[in-house]
């Protein structure tokens, strides 16, 4: 069974007060499971088209 990708997630990213540079994202199915980590600029197409989260923050050294 092929799983297709449902949702994003951005796992790590950086956060100055102003722009947010999202460092790693990973792929979702329509159940949540991860499926695979994924390159930003091969989903860039996507990122307006497919629903996405975002890992809690952590200021602390960073995601």
């Amino acid at each position: 069974m092929d799983r297709k990708p449902h949702r994003l997630e951005v796992v790590r990213y950086e956060y100055d007060g102003k722009d947010i540079v999202i460092k790693q994202i990973k792929a979702l199915d329509e159940k949540g499971k991860y499926i695979k980590f994924v390159k930003l600029e091969k989903v860039m197409p996507y990122l307006s088209k497919m629903p996405i989260t975002f890992k809690q923050y952590e200021s602390k050294g960073g995601l």
